[in-house]
Order: C-alpha cells, then structure tokens, then sequence
C-alpha cells in the first residue's frame, strides 16, 4: 500500500530579518508568483529613481503580502515595511532579487 504524508514535508523557506523581528517565508500562491515576476522590472525602476507615489505604494503592498506568507503566521503590511522596519526602495528591490532566486531554486530542484 503507498501512502502520502504531506505532515512530512519540510517546506522550503527564506529566512528574512526585520529588525528584531526573523521570518520564515515560504512560496506564495501561484498567482503571487506570477505578479512578482511580471512586476519585477518596475520594482527595480523604483529603486533606481524612485518612481511615482503610487508605483510605490501598490510595491509596498505587494511585497508585504508577499513576506506574510511565513510560518510564523506574522501578516506584514506596507506600512510595516515603510513605517515600522524602514525598508526604502533599494531594500525592498534587494528582498525582489533575493526572492526571485530562492523562487526559481525551487523551480529549479523540482526539474
């Protein structure tokens, strides 16, 4: 008889520090995933200069949902990440790159 235990998983993750606070995040849902790599180039014009207001507030936004998936079960928000941690733009294009890369080792191990 075969049997499948998904409670033995170990699910991959990327440990991130804010401030005081360490996060586990995991893969977002696949719809994240796909947002992320399809905004990765206006994230990174953000850092670069700083774009629009808005071009910011939506990455902000965007980033946080994405560093809520974590184990700890910690929802971050954009005025966290703003406000509370004081990550500017260069800091969160950095966590982009960061992310892209932990994404596709896992695309990668599965191929």
């Amino acid at each position: 008889m075969k049997s499948f235990d998904f409670n033995a998983l170990t699910q991959p993750t990327l440990e991130t520090k804010l401030g005081d606070l360490v996060l586990h995040i995991t893969t977002p849902a696949e719809r994240l995933i796909e947002q992320l790599a399809a905004s990765a180039d206006d994230l990174t014009a953000l850092a670069e200069n700083g774009k629009a207001v808005e071009q910011a507030r939506v990455s902000y936004q965007f980033i946080a949902e994405i560093m809520s998936c974590n184990t700890e079960g910690i929802t971050i928000t954009a005025d966290d990440l703003r406000d509370k941690y004081k990550v500017g733009t260069y800091a969160l294009t950095a966590f982009v790159v960061c992310y892209m890369d932990f994404i596709n080792e896992i695309h990668n191990a599965k191929n």
